[in-house]
């Protein structure tokens, strides 16, 4: 794997999904442009319930309401 991409190169952009643990997802990706791949990596993220976040949310503005 090289490093830059000429200004005005197009760059492709492939994103796997490459596991999934419960609400625990995991995502590779790889970019490359007309000659090369420039990048490769691997991110990790939670899948949250927007229900049960808004009512933490709340919660905590309570809190700090009542500070």
């Amino acid at each position: 794997m090289s490093g830059a991409t000429l200004l005005g190169m197009w760059v492709e952009i492939t994103v796997t999904l490459a596991e999934v643990n419960g609400p625990a997802v995991t995502i590779e990706f790889t970019a490359r442009d007309a000659v090369e791949e420039v990048a490769r990596g691997k991110h990790s993220r939670f899948i949250v319930g927007l229900e049960k976040t808004a009512q933490r949310l709340k919660a905590k503005q309570t809190k700090v309401a009542g500070a």
